[in-house]
């Protein structure tokens, strides 16, 4: 097999030659086959390989070879090689006359040829058995304690801007050729999932083939996720040398094209294990790419992240590399600590999915607005899936676990992140989450809108009429939407009481108000999957409410008016201020919306208009009487008041799961039999923009 494997690549070393000859320079060169066992190469568009530089490149392909049928030797052709055998096959290569030196690491094996360049054979991630594609154990469940994160303890710091490029990358090995399993087919679902998500964020996303080409041609990006095998390498038990396979086949032909980075050690040789290696159709060599590649070709914009599913990515040895990804302008890697398996898809899965808030990745019933960086971690941990479960081998034995590590705190957020709005005085719109520091822009119902700009809060001036979903961009990179809904409608207050000493002498107070409220339509959630809560900030209406109120009344004891109630007029709302400013006797209208148990809180004052009040012969202005104390809820003075209440006195004014209110009243009566009622009544009121059940909490 040897001089059949010699002979082919002779014989495509010649054909390649009068092909070139023929055809002239061309384009290409990002991948090939034409290695051990008879691949058809592709690629060219280059000068043919000197006769010299095909002999060496025959060497060491010949010198690969016998590595891999070697070590099916000493492992008997089993699934699963010991630690032992793969020291012998160590000690078996530092006797080849090719090899300088050899080593082995984590079910990987390294040599390094007397040229310097090196080879790794690797046999290190491993599919769980009887796992289909889309069909992965469900996650577990959030559980109490956290997991360790180190290297290092991801921050949410909101003065870090998103990451300022919206171009994501997107690549994952293509397995290796038919007929044989792919053992990333698992992994396709994660890269549709992520795909998704990151366009709806505001991403440009490639998804290409992860060769040679591909990366040195990737451009600046904010987002990178790769999906491979890897290993560490070199003598160094401290500090390791670290590359990842790509698709572009490691031939003569591919040697000469990339014969300067093979020499500066930009790339090296990576060829899987695989049992039928025995048989003559096993996995090729392929090339793989260095940290030194990483500085020679790559680079990243400010804040971005870098997803390296790949073993050993997060081993604490491996920081040449990861240190070259941060050189180059990463602001965060994510990588496994241990050898990857399948089982780690779910984090990464939810990772983004969870950050991007498109809640397609294990949905909950509710589904969850966007969620910064430190946040999403926290959730992993709490579930376990920082630990990604080891593997069963052919013996029986469970692999080590694998564990998400973190490496730098550049990145914190994938786009700008709304927790929830709030609506103040002047027809002010308060934007609240997390915007980093450079500022950008913002909608609402699809209409750019001036904005102030702070890392914590934007603030918007609004014309009366505006409402709808509310987005903020920042470098092209958009937030979750949260709706601003708008409610019209009248509420009424009568108040009355009914004097029993002067004939039934009935006292009515009314107050017709035409309320313009425009607030939060979703319900605020402070971590991950966890429960809805309500949004307690105070509801100023907007500028175009407005009311009017009226008093009347008498009591006449023989012909003499000894008590009468007159007079009505505007009520003075304008200008709102915002609640925590409310002057003592003010004409104020405030709400609340109570997004879980679906109801607004209607709380109100009115002690600036004023009232004629006659008594005997002597008229003076009073103001208002409303029996507050008859409210839905009133603040007795008692210290066990609970806060979230807000207000001192208010009404319920109750809506559907749609949060429309359909028209309805209270009528309370003092239960002391004084003759006192309140009555509130308002109309229908139709929430404009319509609920979304598909916007996040």
């Amino acid at each position: 097999m040897q001089v059949l494997c010699s002979l082919r690549r002779h014989g495509f070393a010649a054909f390649l030659g009068i092909a070139l000859a023929l055809g002239g320079c061309g384009g290409g060169g990002g991948g090939g086959a034409g290695s051990v066992f008879g691949w058809n190469p592709v690629g060219g568009g280059q000068e043919p390989p000197p006769a010299e530089e095909v002999v060496d490149s025959d060497a060491r392909f010949a010198a690969m070879d016998r590595v891999d049928l070697q070590f099916e030797k000493i492992t008997g052709g089993r699934q699963t090689a010991t630690s032992a055998e793969w020291e012998q096959l160590r000690d078996w290569a530092r006797a080849q006359p090719e090899f300088a030196d050899a080593g082995v690491g984590d079910a990987s094996f390294w040599a390094r040829f007397k040229d310097g360049r090196h080879y790794l054979l690797t046999d290190n991630w491993r599919v769980p058995a009887g796992v289909v594609p889309e069909s992965l154990p469900e996650s577990p469940k959030k559980k109490a304690g956290l997991a360790n994160t180190a290297l290092d303890e991801p921050t949410g710091s909101v003065i870090k801007s998103v990451p300022a490029s919206a171009k994501a990358a997107l690549f994952i090995h293509s397995g290796p050729p038919a007929p044989q399993d792919n053992e990333f087919e698992l992994g396709a679902p994660v890269l549709r999932y992520m795909k998704d998500a990151l366009t709806e964020r505001g991403y440009t996303v490639t998804r290409n083939a992860l060769n040679v080409e591909n990366l040195k041609q990737m451009g600046e990006v904010g987002f990178l996720y790769f999906n491979s095998h890897s290993a560490m390498y070199g003598p160094d038990d401290n500090v390791k040398e670290f590359a990842v396979m790509l698709d572009d086949l490691a031939t003569p032909y591919n040697d000469v094209i990339y014969g300067d980075d093979l020499k500066a050690g930009n790339l090296i040789y990576h060829r899987k294990r695989t049992l039928a290696q025995t048989h003559g159709f096993g996995n090729p060599p392929k090339l793989a790419f260095t940290s030194k590649f990483v500085t020679q070709y790559l680079k990243f914009a400010q804040n971005s992240l870098v997803i390296t599913f790949s073993c050993n990515s997060g081993n604490a040895q491996s920081t040449v590399f990861r240190g070259a990804l941060k050189a180059k302008g990463a602001g965060t890697i994510v990588g496994w600590d241990g050898l990857s398996s399948p089982n780690g898809y779910p984090a990464i899965e939810l990772l983004v999915d969870r950050m991007a808030g498109v809640n397609k990745f294990e949905p909950v019933a509710m589904p969850n607005r966007s969620f910064v960086f430190a946040d999403v971690m926290k959730y992993l941990g709490q579930r376990g899936l920082l630990t990604s479960p080891g593997v069963a081998d052919d013996h029986g034995h469970i692999t080590p676990n694998a564990f998400l590590r973190t490496d730098g705190s550049g990145f914190t957020k994938l786009a700008p992140v709304i927790t929830h709005l709030e609506m103040k005085a002047d027809n002010m719109l308060a934007v609240h989450g997390d915007f980093g520091d450079e500022p950008g822009e913002v909608s609402v119902g699809g209409v750019p809108v001036n904005a102030v700009w702070g890392p914590t809060e934007v603030k918007a001036l609004l014309a009366n009429a505006t409402h709808g979903d509310v987005v903020v961009t920042a470098r092209n990179l958009k937030s979750n939407p949260r709706q601003l809904g708008s409610w019209q409608g009248r509420v009424t207050y009568q108040s009355k009481r009914v004097d029993p000493s002067c004939a039934g002498a009935t006292f009515i107070a009314d107050v017709d108000v035409d309320l313009h409220l425009r607030a939060d339509m979703q319900a605020r959630r402070t971590e991950v999957d966890g429960p809805l809560k309500n949004n307690h900030s105070v509801i100023v209406p907007a500028n175009d409410t407005k009311g009017q109120w009226a008093a009347s009344g008498k009591c006449i004891e023989g012909g003499r008016v000894v008590q009468g109630h007159s007079g009505s007029g505007a009520l003075s709302l304008l200008p709102f201020v915002d609640y925590k400013d409310v002057a003592p006797f003010s004409d104020i209208v405030y709400a609340r919306l109570n997004a879980v148990e679906k109801r607004f809180h209607v709380g109100s004052t009115f002690g600036k208009s004023q009232m004629t009040l006659q008594t005997d012969d002597t008229s003076v202005l009073a103001r208002l009487q409303i029996w507050y104390q008859l409210s839905d809820y009133f603040y007795d003075g008692s210290p066990s008041w609970p806060q979230d209440e807000r207000f001192p006195h208010a009404f319920y004014l109750p809506l559907d799961a749609k949060l429309n209110a359909g028209q309805g009243q209270t009528d309370n009566q003092d239960p002391s039999s004084s003759g006192m009622s309140l009555k509130f009544q308002w109309g229908a009121m139709q929430v404009s923009p319509e609920l979304k059940d598909t916007v996040g909490h």
